[in-house]
């Protein structure tokens, strides 16, 4: 089985996946996929390079994310660019690791975590769509706090995303991150239990 999580920036999708980690399950991570991809001589890093220039390296070589980023959520015609590039070849890179897991461990449960995965066409291809919700001040305090960023900056990227109502609405569940980290795992552990129920067949512990 391949589950997808999904959710805004900031949603708590890491928690949730990393719950399901916990209880067996194989996470594939669309994040750490690119920043693999876009380190100093990967496939994503050159294309980048080439289209946008020195500008966007710092002196030793990996992208500046923060000028990088600033550049893309202030231009939609540059953040397409961007997408363009990332996106198949962490498609790509997804595939391969899914292929990989069904055949060394054809009982696993697969969980695939990608905060763009709706808007990359890539929930078609899930057994099940799970999103995480969250309030929109709560995701601007984590951005404030934990990325650094400032309140315009959080809104713009809160802002270039599928609201995430739009995305309820292809969800087969919504978890609802609505109080503490522990709260939430709780939520994941539920939610599991019940897929597991329905006849998807336990992961390997």
């Amino acid at each position: 089985m391949l589950l997808g999580i999904t959710g805004g920036i900031a949603s708590g999708k890491t928690t949730v996946s990393e719950c399901l980690e916990r209880l067996g399950c194989a996470v594939i991570d669309a994040d750490r996929i690119n920043n693999e991809l876009s380190a100093p001589g990967g496939p994503i890093w050159a294309k980048i390079r080439e289209r946008f220039g020195e500008e966007v390296l710092l002196p030793d070589g990996r992208l500046d994310k923060a000028k990088l980023g600033k550049m893309v959520f202030d231009d939609p015609g540059k953040r397409k660019i961007l997408e363009e590039i990332s996106h198949p070849l962490i498609i790509q890179e997804e595939n391969r690791r899914i292929e990989r897991i069904k055949k060394e461990s054809p009982e696993k449960v697969i969980v695939l975590e990608a905060t763009l995965l709706i808007e990359a066409g890539r929930h078609g291809r899930v057994d099940k769509l799970i999103v995480v919700t969250a309030d929109k001040e709560k995701r601007i305090e984590w951005l404030l706090r934990e990325r650094g960023m400032g309140r315009e900056e959080a809104g713009k990227r809160m802002a270039a995303q599928m609201p995430c109502v739009e995305k309820e609405k292809l969800a087969d569940y919504v978890i609802s991150n609505d109080g503490t980290r522990e709260d939430l795992m709780e939520k994941a552990g539920k939610f599991f239990r019940e897929i597991i129920k329905a006849g998807s067949g336990a992961p390997s512990q």
